[in-house]
């Protein structure tokens, strides 16, 4: 909401939807009225419209509308297997990148995923240098995040 609060996201801005796991085009934001409602009473409003890439028009609760990253300082971090390596590891391979992007996409970040046959690498962007060194470091290279 604070982002909606401080009109750092406005109507027909391009944002992340989690429930949509892509890039949208916001067409309404919460009124005026819903965020007074919100300070006080911390109920959150209802969801809001937006555009999905392939031109439907959608609704998803408030939570799942985040603010895109507009920097270009990244960092990479690669996926990879050997030629040698299982259908089902390069599965598991394929389903890490995938949680992996759309992690980094829920914090914020923008996401470049370049596929070649033996490694996925994305590319994370974000407004400093530190800001992604220190988001990258965390969560995919400490085992911040648990696989199952």
């Amino acid at each position: 909401m604070d982002a909606f609060e401080n009109g750092e996201m406005r109507a027909g801005d391009t944002v992340y939807c989690s429930k949509a796991l892509e890039d949208v085009s916001l067409l309404e934001v919460p009124s005026d009225s819903e965020i007074w409602e919100y300070k006080k009473t911390k109920r959150i409003p209802d969801a809001l419209k937006y555009k999905k890439a392939n031109g439907e028009i959608v609704e998803a609760p408030v939570s799942c509308f985040v603010k895109i990253k507009t920097g270009s300082f990244f960092r990479e971090h690669w996926v990879g297997w050997t030629e040698n390596t299982t259908e089902k590891e390069i599965e598991e391979f394929r389903n890490r990148a995938d949680f992996l992007e759309f992690f980094s996409r829920g914090h914020g970040f923008r996401v470049e995923r370049i596929e070649g046959d033996i490694f996925i690498l994305l590319k994370i962007y974000g407004d400093s240098q530190d800001e992604v060194n220190e988001f990258v470091s965390a969560c995919f290279h400490n085992d911040a995040i648990i696989w199952e």
